[in-house]
């Protein structure tokens, strides 16, 4: 049988020495996993041509041990000798790795937590008969109960429901209740300190449904929440001690978005869904000309993350520190019907 070359495979400096390769059955992709001694094992993609598919490129400490195919589409089964799995799917717009997580649990003291999703556990009490959901807002990566001796205590009424979500930003703790309250705890003290009275978001937003989300900024004075109704919506509130939590705006999160990461004011900052933010331009993916992605990011990495203009300052996104605290105090005024304090700080605000 004669054998013939037709392209040589140009490998990446860096890579190690060959040690698995399949291609697929129906597509023009060849997978070759490579290992070292030093730097453990890697797998790269490569086209009919011998191309080498940059942004397909997986490392690990350890070196693979089995690579496959799914016969009909592009997903890539990857096996490594410590035990872990991968999968690699690659689509027109980009490659997704896939890690396999075996979900945590853990019993202690007649309190059991379960992971049921990356970022959330179910936290079952047998001894008061209660369970509550928790949700993180990182990848939890084990579970373990313990016990500890307990500081304070803040209470909630029947009203104003159980917590589920909880923020903390500096020296401030935002509170969010299955039954939509929220309130705000100062830190800064030996003990938590309310910062403001409770606020039932259902008196102010019709049809509210169920809170999402909760953040505070590094003051105390702004919270921003996200609420499902049919449609996702964005809520900034004013936190005062004089008057409490104080409704600035509402609105539906725009399609395209997935989370709200942060308020830093002038801007909310939301993480877009998988390619479908726009890199280099001013505009993300909102379906007005108030929203705009952060630029710089190389041609090849999608757009993950976008900003919005708050309501007061659109066309003021650029403006320097004394406008822009000039604009809050004019917003706060109007929210709380102080219109003598809302004309002298508009008097301060250049364009």
């Amino acid at each position: 049988m004669a054998v013939y070359f037709d392209h040589r495979i140009e490998a990446p400096d860096n890579s190690a020495d060959p040690s698995h390769l399949t291609w697929h059955s129906t597509l023009p992709i060849l997978a070759v996993a490579s290992s070292s001694p030093a730097s453990g094992g890697c797998v790269d993609l490569y086209l009919q041509q011998g191309e080498y598919v940059e942004s397909c490129h997986v490392e690990r400490p350890h070196q693979a041990a089995v690579l496959r195919w799914h016969p009909l589409k592009p997903v890539l089964a990857l096996g490594w000798e410590n035990g872990e799995n991968l999968l690699a799917v690659n689509n027109s717009r980009t490659v997704l790795i896939l890690c396999e997580h075996v979900m945590s649990a853990h019993f202690s003291q007649q309190v059991a937590a379960v992971q049921l999703t990356p970022t959330q556990l179910s936290v079952t009490h047998f001894t008061t008969g209660t369970t509550l959901p928790l949700q993180c807002d990182m990848h939890i990566k084990g579970v373990c109960v313990s016990k500890g001796t307990v500081k304070q205590l803040l209470t909630f009424s029947k009203a104003e429901g159980n917590p589920v979500l909880l923020n903390v930003c500096q020296s401030y703790l935002v509170v969010g209740t299955d039954t939509a309250h929220i309130r705000v705890y100062d830190l800064s003290r030996r003990d938590a300190k309310a910062h403001c009275s409770a606020k039932n978001l259902a008196d102010h937003i019709t049809m509210l449904g169920a809170l999402r989300s909760v953040k505070c900024n590094a003051n105390g004075s702004q919270v921003s929440i996200l609420i499902s109704q049919e449609d996702v919506s964005v809520v900034t509130l004013f936190c005062t001690q004089e008057h409490g939590l104080l409704l600035q705006d509402c609105f539906s999160k725009p399609s395209g978005l997935q989370a709200l990461l942060a308020l830093n004011v002038p801007y909310y900052y939301f993480s877009c869904k998988p390619g479908e933010g726009h890199p280099g331009t001013t505009e993300a993916s909102l379906p007005s000309d108030q929203s705009e992605s952060t630029s710089g990011a190389p041609a090849a990495s999608p757009q993950m993350v976008s900003r919005r203009p708050l309501r007061d300052f659109v066309g003021l996104e650029k403006c320097e520190k004394g406008t822009r605290d000039a604009m809050l105090n004019f917003s706060f005024y109007l929210t709380v019907g102080d219109m003598d304090e809302a004309f002298k700080a508009i008097k301060l605000i250049k364009r």
